[in-house]
C-alpha cells in the first residue's frame, strides 16, 4: 500500500498513538474512520479505543461498508444502553447515521462506490437482503431499536444520513460517479424514513485537511458589531463582552460542511434539551422578532486560551462554550430550517484563561439550573483535581507519568490515547474491581454516578485504588489490542476478566473506606500489573473466565450464556469459585463528614453528615453508641432510614466513625 508521504506519516502516528497491530489495509480503514468521525465529535475517541473498534466493521460480509456510527444530539452511541441513557434526559432528539468506505487506490471507482451505496441502502431498508457479519448485525439491532415505536416518539425529525467515500485519488466531479450518488439519494427518499441524505467524496487532499483540523487546536475569528474594553482580573489574560449578529456568530459554531461543532460544548454541563418552553421561545423570537432577540436572551459565555481583538474581529484560541448551549443550538436549528437570523444580535462574554480551577468555577457558576450530564459537574470537584495530580505523581522507572487522568476533554491533546484515562473508564473500572461489581461495569457513567452516589469519590477515601483500577483497565485493554483475536472475542467481557485478574492476584476487595487495608490491597494489584509477567497474568485471567463461563453454562443451561456481562448471579458464581466460601462480603455504605452537632430542646444530640445534594440528619436516639462531642469533622459511614411519610426526611442510622 503506497500513500502520499503526509498521509503515511499521519497513519504511522495513528498506529503508534493507539498501539495497533493491524494489517496495513485494516489500519488505513481505522485511520479514515477515526478522521471522518472526529470531524463530527473530536473528543469522543479520547482514551476510548472501544468506540473505534465498535465503528470499524470492515471484513467478510461487511456489505461494502468499512465504518458505521450513530450520532444522537451530537453524541456518538454504540449500544442500546447509550441510547437509553440519552433518552432519559432528552425526549426530543435528532439522529444521524454515518457510513464510511475507504480505498487507498489513486482513483474513484464507480463500481466500488456503487457497492458501498448499495450496502448502505440495504442497511437503511426495513428488511435486509445482503449477507452481513456480526458487527453489521449489531448496528442493525441499534437501528431497529431507534425505529421502535417508543423511540420514534422521541424523534425531533426523521434521521439524517451521511455517507463518506474516501479515496487517495483526486476528486474531479465525475458526472458518472455523482449520478450514482444522486440515484442513491432518490432511492433512500422512497423509504420515507429519512429526512436528509448526503453523499461526500473525500480525496487525499480533503482527508489531509480534515485530519489537520482535527489535530490542531481550533482557532476562530468572531466578527463583532462592537465590544466593551477588557477588564483586568487575576488569572484572566483577557475579558471582554462582544456584540455580534447571530449569523456571524454561527460561523464559529459550524464547519465548512455545515456541521455543528459539538466539541465546542465539551465542558458545557447542559446539553441541548430540545423543544423545552425556553427553547421554543427562543425559536419563536428568531422567527418573528429577531430584532428583539438580544432583549430576551442572556447571551453566551465562552472560555478560551487566548482572545486577541483587532479591526472589529476577535481571534479565539481553543474556545469552549460554557454557558448558552440552548441558545447556540436554537440558533443552529433555526438556521438549518431556513430562518433568517442575520437581524438577531447576540451578546458574547469572552474569558481568556489557562487556569483550570478558574474554568471549573465558571462552569459551575454559570450553570446552576437544568443540569443534564452529572459527570460534567462531578469532575469539577476537588476530589478529581486531587486525583488528577495523584495520577501525574505516579511515574515509572524512567520518571515518566504512567497514566494521565483527562478530566476534561482535550485537556492533554499531545498525550497519546493509550496513556490517558477518562471519567467513564475510571468509574467503570473502579466499580468492577474495588467494588467487586463487574456486572455494573458496562453501565453508562451517569447511571453509575447516581447508583453509587456518596459512596465513591469521597474526600476521605484513598486515591490509590482509583489510580490502580484505571491503570489495570488501561493495561488489560492494551494487552487485548496487541492480540486482535482476544480483543474481538472478549471485548464485551473485559470487566469480568479484570475482576478475575484481581481475585487471582490480590484476592477479594477490602473496604474502600479503611485506608490502610484498601491501600495494601491496591498495592498487591499494582505489583501484579507492573510485574514482568503481567501479560501472562492477563492471559491467565482470560483463560479462567473461559473456564468459568463454560462451567456456568453447563450448570445453568445454554439460555444463560447470553447475559453474562450484566449478571450479578455470574459475579457471585465467580466469587464462589475463586475465593473461600466464608470470605467476608464488604457492604458499600454511604460516606460523609460530620459537619454539625447540636442539642435539641430535650437535651439530646443531633447533627448533619455531608451528602450530595443535601446533608443528611442523624440523631442520638438512633445512634446511642456515638460520642457526639468527639465526631465533628470526622469521616463516617451510615445506613439510611427511609422517611415514613412523604413530608418527612430520611435519616442516617448506625453511624460509624471511620478510623
Amino acid at each position: 500500500m503506497k500513500l502520499q508521504p503526509i498521509i503515511q506519516a499521519k497513519l504511522d502516528k495513528f498506529k503508534t498513538s493507539y498501539q495497533l497491530a493491524d494489517s496495513d489495509d485494516i489500519l488505513f480503514e481505522k485511520f479514515v474512520n477515526l478522521t471522518i468521525l472526529k470531524m463530527h465529535n473530536q473528543a469522543a475517541f479520547s482514551a476510548n479505543a472501544d468506540l473505534l473498534d465498535d465503528v470499524c466493521i470492515g471484513g467478510a460480509n461487511d456489505t461494502g461498508i468499512d465504518g458505521v456510527c450513530v450520532k444522537i444530539d451530537g453524541r456518538f452511541v454504540s449500544s442500546i444502553d447509550d441510547i437509553k441513557s440519552i433518552l432519559e434526559y432528552n425526549k426530543n432528539v435528532e439522529i444521524e447515521f454515518i457510513f464510511i468506505q475507504s480505498k487507498h487506490k489513486e482513483k474513484f471507482e464507480q463500481t466500488a462506490i456503487l457497492k458501498f451505496l448499495n450496502g448502505v441502502k440495504d442497511f437503511l431498508d426495513e428488511k435486509q437482503y445482503a449477507p452481513s457479519n456480526e458487527d453489521v448485525k449489531r448496528w442493525l439491532d441499534i437501528k431497529k431499536f431507534l425505529f421502535s415505536d417508543d423511540v420514534i416518539a422521541c424523534w425531533k425529525s426523521q434521521p439524517t444520513v451521511r455517507t463518506y467515500y474516501v479515496s487517495m485519488g483526486t476528486w474531479c466531479d465525475d458526472a458518472n460517479i455523482t449520478s450514482v450518488g444522486e440515484r442513491f439519494k432518490q432511492d433512500i427518499a422512497l423509504f420515507n424514513s429519512y429526512e436528509k441524505v448526503y453523499v461526500y467524496y473525500i480525496d487525499a487532499s480533503s482527508l489531509k485537511n480534515i485530519s489537520d483540523e482535527n489535530d490542531n487546536s481550533l482557532s476562530v475569528n468572531l466578527k463583532c458589531i462592537g465590544s466593551l474594553p477588557p477588564a483586568e482580573i487575576k488569572d484572566v489574560s483577557n475579558f471582554l463582552i462582544a456584540v455580534a449578529t447571530a449569523d456571524e456568530f454561527m460561523k464559529i459554531l459550524t464547519t465548512k460542511d455545515g456541521l455543528f461543532r459539538s466539541n465546542l460544548f465539551d465542558d458545557n454541563v447542559r446539553d441541548y434539551q430540545g423543544d423545552t418552553y425556553v427553547n421554543l421561545d427562543i425559536s419563536e423570537t428568531l422567527k418573528n422578532e429577531p430584532q428583539n432577540f438580544s432583549l430576551y436572551n442572556n447571551g453566551v459565555t465562552i472560555v478560551c486560551k487566548t482572545a486577541t481583538s483587532a479591526n472589529g474581529r476577535i481571534l479565539l484560541e481553543s474556545p469552549q462554550v460554557v454557558n448558552g448551549c440552548q441558545t447556540c443550538n436554537s440558533l443552529y436549528v433555526a438556521m438549518k430550517n431556513g430562518v433568517d437570523i442575520s437581524e438577531a444580535v447576540i451578546f458574547v462574554k469572552i474569558i481568556a484563561t489557562q487556569v483550570d480551577s478558574l474554568t471549573n468555577g465558571i462552569v459551575k457558576g454559570t450553570n446552576r439550573q437544568n443540569i443534564v450530564y452529572d459527570e460534567a459537574f462531578e469532575i469539577t470537584k476537588p476530589f478529581h483535581k486531587n486525583l488528577e495530580d495523584f495520577f501525574e505523581s505516579m511515574k515509572d522507572s524512567s520518571g515518566s507519568v504512567t497514566l494521565f487522568y483527562e478530566r476534561r476533554s482535550k485537556q492533554h491533546p499531545n498525550i497519546p490515547p493509550y496513556k490517558k484515562t477518562v471519567f467513564k473508564q475510571l468509574i467503570q473500572g473502579f466499580v468492577s474491581t474495588f467494588l467487586s461489581e463487574p456486572h455494573n461495569g458496562h453501565i453508562h457513567e451517569n447511571k453509575l454516578l447516581k447508583l453509587y452516589e456518596n459512596r465513591i469519590f469521597v474526600d476521605s477515601q484513598s486515591l490509590l485504588p482509583y489510580y490502580v483500577s484505571a491503570l489495570s483497565l488501561n493495561r488489560l485493554e492494551a494487552y487485548m489490542r496487541r492480540n486482535n483475536s482476544t480483543q474481538r472475542e472478549f471485548k464485551n467481557f473485559k470487566m469480568q476478566i479484570l475482576f478475575i485478574f484481581y481475585l487471582q492476584n490480590a484476592g477479594k476487595a477490602k473496604d474502600i473506606n479503611r485506608e490502610k487495608d484498601i491501600d495494601k490491597y491496591a498495592n498487591d494489584a499494582l505489583n501484579a500489573i507492573n510485574s514482568a509477567d503481567s501479560d501472562k497474568k492477563f492471559k491467565a485471567a482470560i483463560d479462567k473466565f473461559v473456564e468459568l463461563r463454560e462451567s456456568w453454562i453447563k450448570e445453568k443451561g445454554t439460555a444463560y450464556k447470553f447475559a453474562i456481562k450484566d449478571s450479578r448471579e455470574f459475579t457471585d458464581f465467580v466469587i464462589e469459585k475463586l475465593t473461600k466460601s466464608n470470605s467476608e462480603t464488604v457492604a458499600l455504605l454511604p460516606v460523609g463528614q460530620v459537619v454539625k452537632i447540636s442539642i435539641d430542646r430535650y437535651g439530646q444530640y443531633y447533627g448533619f453528615i455531608s451528602r450530595n445534594p443535601n446533608d443528611i440528619f442523624f440523631h442520638s436516639e438512633k445512634n446511642h453508641h456515638l460520642d457526639f462531642e468527639e465526631i465533628v469533622g470526622k469521616a463516617v459511614n451510615y445506613e439510611i432510614l427511609p422517611a415514613k411519610e412523604s413530608w418527612q426526611k430520611e435519616q442516617a442510622i448506625k453511624v460509624n466513625v471511620l478510623e
